[in-house]
């Protein structure tokens, strides 16, 4: 399930892993005005000890760049920019 109340393609999804768990939470994503404010972020996250899974990258269907982090309750975050096409 990928849900959107955005202008983004997805904000919210579930989705089937490697673990083959069912109904498990994929990811929450926040949405940032530019690729400066990733940068931020991740520097934010690299200063406090927040474990960047991936990125910074660049989505091949919208252009947004982001990063995946895990947030110290174990959830995942994707930090984008929305809209960036």
């Amino acid at each position: 399930m990928w849900m959107t109340c955005t202008n983004k393609s997805y904000d919210f999804a579930y989705t089937r892993d490697h673990t083959g768990t069912r109904g498990r939470f994929h990811h929450l994503t926040y949405a940032v005005n530019s690729r400066e404010e990733v940068l931020l972020a991740a520097d934010i996250c690299l200063e406090n000890g927040v474990y960047i899974e991936t990125g910074l990258h660049k989505h091949a269907n919208s252009a947004n760049v982001f990063l995946y982090v895990y947030e110290p309750g174990g959830n995942r975050v994707e930090i984008c920019n929305a809209g960036a096409r």
